[in-house]
């Protein structure tokens, strides 16, 4: 039988932290520190006036849009349906949270791993496709298309990229195997072995190269080019509906740094989670994550399909399979 404690523990994980609550609060800081970061490096202000030192614009864009702009539909458009695969892929990341030591009520097993992947790399692509194709345009389709295309390049080097670490922990000897939770916990010993440090530095190249595509940041936010095709998937998005494609697009970043910041570089370690100094130090990863995210956007352009995808496959897709595929010859031999 479940105790009332396990209830509750769950509720407050799921709603409070690291639910809703906590990944919506780090999702509108987020936006808001790359924001203020790219602007500062392009001798802008970036936001301002909402807030102290425009920390509550975000929000305010948010609240703006899902209670004030008009929602606008077309005969062939499902609303309702863009809705809730848009809340599918919030939920979706969400729950992977769960994955990690910073959630109290966690899941922790052999071969978790293949869960965030699911989740992460299934999910959310597939939310924002479906939201897409639920509010059908010619731009839209375009757009989706172009999706498509780097989501073939894109997923299969985010898994590989995040395979090294999982792999080189498993092979040290730590259970659970092919565990978020036991990489997040003893990642960070296996950067002082060199032979394992050269191969994490790449995975980590490969890593933030494809999520920067995954988030559709500069220099891939091919698939939502505005001079090209308007918005691309996101063309027929107004209203509530781009309240929450925009909120789904700010946890995934958050989530994506969140998770770097845990496999690839330890989280709090070498302190302990409730420690103000392991508090402090994975605050000090993530902002790092996000601050090498917000270097690529303000330093490149946006390419052209053909730059990206060829990008993508040299410093993304070849740099994960390669590492992967070394770091199991080096644990087998």
């Amino acid at each position: 039988m479940i105790s009332l404690y396990t209830i509750l523990l769950a509720l407050f994980t799921t709603i409070v932290f690291p639910g809703i609550l906590f990944i919506i609060a780090l999702a509108l800081f987020t936006e808001w520190y790359i924001r203020k970061a790219v602007a500062h490096m392009q001798s802008r202000m970036g936001p301002k006036y909402v807030g102290p030192i425009g920390l509550l614009q975000p929000l305010a864009d948010l609240l703006k849009l899902a209670s004030v702009k008009e929602e606008i539909r077309q005969k062939y458009s499902s609303i309702g349906v863009a809705k809730l695969f848009g809340l599918l892929g919030i939920s979706a990341m969400i729950a992977s949270l769960l994955l990690l030591p910073l959630s109290p009520l966690r899941i922790a097993s052999d071969y978790d791993f293949l869960i965030y992947i699911y989740l992460f790399g299934v999910w959310v692509p597939l939310s924002i496709i479906v939201m897409a194709l639920s509010t059908p345009n010619p731009f839209t389709n375009i757009g989706v298309s172009r999706l498509l295309s780097f989501i073939i390049v894109i997923e299969p080097a985010y898994f590989s990229a995040f395979l090294v670490p999982v792999t080189l922990t498993t092979y040290s000897g730590v259970e659970p195997v092919y565990s978020v939770y036991a990489t997040s916990t003893h990642v960070y010993r296996l950067w002082t072995n060199p032979v394992y440090a050269v191969l994490l530095v790449v995975a980590l190249v490969a890593v933030i190269a494809s999520i920067q595509a995954k988030t559709m940041l500069n220099p891939f936010n091919i698939p939502e080019a505005e001079q090209e095709i308007i918005a691309g998937f996101a063309t027929e998005f107004s209203g509530p509906l781009l309240a929450i494609y925009n909120l789904l697009h700010d946890i995934e970043v958050a989530v994506a740094s969140i998770f770097v910041a845990y496999v690839f570089l330890g989280g709090p370690a070498p302190f302990n989670h409730l420690s103000i100094l392991g508090i402090l130090v994975l605050i000090a990863k993530y902002i790092l994550v996000v601050t090498i995210i917000s270097i690529i956007r303000s330093s490149y352009g946006r390419f052209r399909i053909d730059q990206g995808l060829r990008v993508l496959t040299k410093y993304s897709l070849i740099l994960g399979v390669l590492s992967a595929i070394v770091a199991n010859i080096i644990v087998l031999i």
